[in-house]
């Protein structure tokens, strides 16, 4: 089942070419990214629907990773999704961190729950990967909203370790190490599968039009 898509917020960042007018909240780096993808692929906008079969295939095979399933669907979804689910799947693919500590200020529907899980905030020092107790405002709760791309959230689980540990950028870093969520791989596998499950519905969605 797809996750309850959010209603996100988004800046009026037009995305042309072969992505189309949609206005989504995209950085510099990621527009590259994207149009490198669309410029490679120019085949899979000729023959849409057969590239969406092909795409969700593989995502569901776990040949392509969920990160990289987003950035070679949003072409496919030109004037075939809602604006809101663009920006959810961008939302997705960049990371939540911009504004992430708001959530623990006043939980939104901005933040989706599947985010937040149970764990420990540590640092993993860089010298050697241990982990230390950290100092930070935050550290003595027992969740945490996981504000990482999904990119970051699949290369933590792929790493075979539980828990796993997932990079906090938004808490700050220091010289000499990096501020984690500790959490049950479980949890880190949970969010991924609510995000695959949620693009491929929205693959499903756009071929049936």
């Amino acid at each position: 089942m797809s996750a309850n898509v959010p209603k996100i917020s988004v800046q009026e960042t037009v995305v042309s070419d072969a992505l189309g007018q949609v206005a989504v909240r995209l950085t510099f780096q990621d527009r590259v990214h994207l149009r490198a993808h669309t410029l490679d692929s120019a085949a899979w906008l000729r023959y849409p629907s057969r590239m969406l079969q092909e795409l969700k295939r593989d995502i569901l095979s776990g040949k392509m990773p969920i990160g990289e399933g987003i950035t070679r669907a949003l072409p496919l979804f030109k004037g075939k999704l809602a604006d809101h689910k663009v920006a959810y799947l961008v939302a997705e693919y960049q990371g939540y961190q911009t504004n992430a500590l708001d959530w623990y200020k006043h939980q939104s529907k901005e933040f989706p729950n599947y985010r937040v899980v149970p764990g420990t905030l540590k640092m993993m020092m860089i010298e050697d990967g241990s982990l230390a107790d950290v100092k930070h405002s935050l550290a003595e709760r027992d969740q945490f909203f996981i504000a990482a791309p999904i990119a970051w959230v699949e290369e933590a689980c792929g790493l075979g370790l539980d828990p796993t540990m997932i990079e906090m950028s938004e808490m700050g870093r220091a010289p000499q190490g990096i501020i984690v969520c500790v959490t049950a791989k479980s949890n880190a596998q949970k969010l991924l599968e609510i995000v695959k499950q949620s693009l491929l519905s929205f693959l499903d969605e756009a071929d049936n039009l």
